[in-house]
């Protein structure tokens, strides 16, 4: 099978290198260019995909939950750590037993990774903070003081008339961002 050079049109055969007309060298197979995979386009729209969604799930607030302890990353990279306690940051516990009938003091503790009080840059990142008592097991549902927050943290009293059963106390921040951190210890009545 002949072929033209494209040059100067001379008829060659189709092994042909080069012209022996003109003198030019001839494009063979090898040159033409390769059409892509037909998959590429899907692997393509694929990937475009699951950038998008990867982008648009880390855009989100994100919901944290803890029992009496949590560690918070904000958006600045700052990391806070929380600590619930019915007495000082060294008191820490997720439960307590207590008498039923009598008050109760509630805290949480902000810190940040140094172990230092950091209420001074994280309040500003908190939109609401509220903290509630859910019963379990027969007790009522305990009443909490509005919560009120000094340099180290937040505080609240929990009073409850029962003598048995308990209570989970619930604190729950709503962030600027949209975040939503939830942390809860117990406290079990008892006569």
């Amino acid at each position: 099978m002949a072929k033209n050079c494209p040059h100067c049109m001379t008829e060659l055969p189709a092994n042909a290198t080069f012209c022996y007309e003109c003198g030019k060298p001839q494009p063979s197979d090898k040159d033409e260019p390769r059409r892509p995979p037909r998959w590429l386009p899907i692997l393509l729209f694929v990937l475009v995909i699951f950038t998008a969604f990867s982008l648009f799930r880390m855009s989100q607030p994100k919901d944290y939950m803890g029992t009496y302890e949590l560690e918070y990353t904000a958006e600045d990279d700052a990391t806070y750590h929380l600590t619930l306690s019915f007495g000082t940051i060294d008191e820490a516990c997720e439960s307590i037993t207590h008498a039923g009938g009598t008050d109760l003091s509630t805290y949480l503790y902000v810190t940040d990774a140094s172990g230092n009080s950091a209420m001074e840059t994280f309040l500003p990142l908190v939109d609401r903070v509220k903290a509630i008592g859910l019963p379990v097991g027969g007790a009522f549902a305990a009443e909490l003081s509005e919560t009120e927050h000094d340099a180290s943290g937040w505080n609240c009293i929990t009073s409850n008339d029962s003598t048995a059963g308990s209570n989970i106390i619930r604190w729950t921040f709503d962030m600027e961002n949209g975040d939503t951190l939830i942390l809860s210890h117990t406290v079990e009545y008892t006569e």
